[in-house]
């Protein structure tokens, strides 16, 4: 078997290349930071044209035209997916920190050949965990719906709304779901429906329909689950005929892969409107297919149960199902709620006959019944005109989204928005190592580049200097008084964002060497042409 043969780059020359890879992907996120961001497009999958401004998902498109410079923006990329996939949030901001700070400790490296790497990299280790001591030290605790009220009201600048937000929110807990809803009539409320949330979304953008909120959404529609890859085939293409043959419109698939043919099936019929079907890939953890299968009263088809070929008897019904990029809902039948009620009593009475000892088993079983009992609660806005509606629900949308992560946390506490709280740290700790010179620095950056993106000068820095107070990014001007604006971020994203960063950055400044493969060209014969 054929070996490719290698490339390798050393000392500086390793450095830079790699931090030319991690720029690329750099400047392509920056812009996107903060409340008044931009948006990148790209070609996804088949080169349908997205805009976006989620910064892992744009930093997965850069894949450099250089091998070894995508070695860098491949290391830069890891560091951001770990920090998404720990709070759902801060891949931008992880990746911008990243790299600065790897940019400033290899300058230092690349100047001066009697600094120690590995001094350096305990340096900004220590400096990194003093900035977050910093910010831990200005942190507020959320302790009542009042205090959620307060920012929810400020963050719709309406107090019914802002009430009803944080009643949802704080009525949900950590294991409940909140989803805003049109609704037909004028302004807000909020009612609990049964459901049930997993993290997986649309396997292809062709099947979305709701291209401004980027979601599907059927109703009374017939659910088939399977552990196994669904390939094309007559029993296959037979149940879907009984589906629609019972006058059942929409169709949800939940499965391991999916054969393409069966995706461009799907599309066509979606397009053609003889059907709406929506593919969404199972969850991660095994047991949730079993939860999913009770919510809609399905039969999963698994091997473990010996049912491999597709037939309606194992379909099951879902009043409603929401299909986003990442998450797909289900809102519960009403005829399928007795069913449910029994499931959950059976996992119930496993967690009483687990062993005293088995506290993992226990905690498992405790968290998927709070999955399957937490609820949906429904925000309700409604709007005299479509336009308001829109605009109202884009708000309301957005507070929902940013107050959830804050409630999540809610025990760490707040603290300044706006890269207030980085800056804050930095410009209060004075730096002696080198470590906390980089550090320290590169705290003061992301107000910077949130400034920078909302096209502002120096005036604010001096006025931030002088008064206090921060940078409303939504309004774009100087804000007295960032608490009171609503302005704040949760205590442990923006710390453990922070730590990643300089975790990666420590680690980079010890890299010496890079080995890159070269991919084997293969020679073709061509065909003598004949003269």
């Amino acid at each position: 078997m054929a070996t490719n043969a290698t490339k390798s780059f050393k000392g500086k020359e390793a450095r830079e290349v790699m931090l030319a890879g991690m720029k690329e992907v750099f400047d392509n996120v920056k812009c996107t930071y903060g409340g008044n961001g931009k948006n990148v497009v790209f070609s996804k999958w088949s080169g349908t044209p997205v805009a976006s401004n989620d910064g892992e998902n744009i930093a997965d498109q850069v894949i450099p035209e250089n091998l070894s410079e995508r070695q860098g923006a491949d290391l830069i990329k890891q560091v951001a997916r770990n920090t998404n996939s720990e709070l759902e949030d801060a891949s931008t901001a992880t990746i911008m920190n990243s790299y600065l700070m790897a940019r400033k400790g290899a300058d230092l490296i690349n100047s001066d050949a009697k600094i120690s790497s590995l001094r350096l990299r305990k340096e900004i280790k220590e400096a990194a965990r003093k900035v977050v001591g910093e910010v831990k030290s200005s942190k507020i605790v959320l302790g009542s719906v009042e205090d959620l009220e307060n920012l929810a009201i400020t963050s719709v600048e309406d107090v019914d709304f802002g009430k009803a937000i944080a009643k949802a929110i704080f009525d949900a807990g950590n294991s409940g779901i909140v989803y805003v809803n049109e609704s037909s009539k004028d302004g807000v409320s909020v009612e609990k429906v049964e459901g049930y949330q997993f993290q997986q979304g649309m396997i292809t953008p062709y099947l979305i329909k709701d291209v401004d909120r980027m979601q599907t959404v059927l109703e009374n529609c017939a659910v088939f689950i399977t552990e196994l890859q669904l390939l094309w085939s007559n029993e296959f293409n037979e149940m879907l005929k009984n589906i629609v043959s019972h006058g059942t419109k929409d169709i949800l698939i939940i499965c391991d892969e999916i054969h393409e043919d069966i995706i461009k099936f799907a599309v066509m019929n979606t397009l053609r409107g003889n059907f709406n079907m929506a593919i969404v890939k199972k969850p991660i953890q095994k047991d949730y297919l079993e939860d999913i299968a009770s919510v809609v009263g399905s039969n999963a088809m698994t091997m473990r149960k010996g049912l491999v070929h597709p037939k309606i008897e194992y379909c099951g019904i879902a009043k409603k199902v929401v299909i986003k990029e990442k998450t797909t809902t289900i809102f519960i039948d009403d005829s399928k709620k007795d069913e449910l009620n029994t499931y959950v009593t059976t996992l119930k009475n496993q967690i009483d006959n687990l062993d005293i000892e088995d506290e993992v088993g226990k905690t498992k079983l405790e968290e998927r019944v709070a999955r399957l009992t937490g609820g949906i609660f429904m925000v309700n806005v409604g709007a005299k005109t479509e336009a308001s509606l829109k605009h109202l629900r884009d708000k309301v949308d957005d507070a929902v989204n940013s107050l959830k992560k804050v409630w999540k946390t809610k025990d760490d506490g707040i603290v300044l928005g706006g890269g207030m709280a980085l800056y804050n740290a930095g410009t209060k700790l004075i730096p002696v190592t080198n470590g906390e010179k980089i550090v320290y620095e590169v705290c003061k950056s992301n107000l910077f580049q949130m400034l920078q993106n909302g096209g502002e000068d120096d005036s604010i820095i001096t006025k931030i200097m002088s008064e206090g107070g921060g940078y409303n990014a939504l309004t774009m001007q100087y804000e007295p008084d960032m608490f009171k604006a609503g302005i704040v971020d949760s205590t442990k994203v923006i710390c453990t964002s922070f730590l990643n960063s300089a975790d990666f950055a420590a680690d980079f400044v010890t890299y010496e060497n890079l080995i890159t493969q070269i991919p084997q060209l293969i020679p073709i014969d061509m065909p003598v042409q004949r003269q």
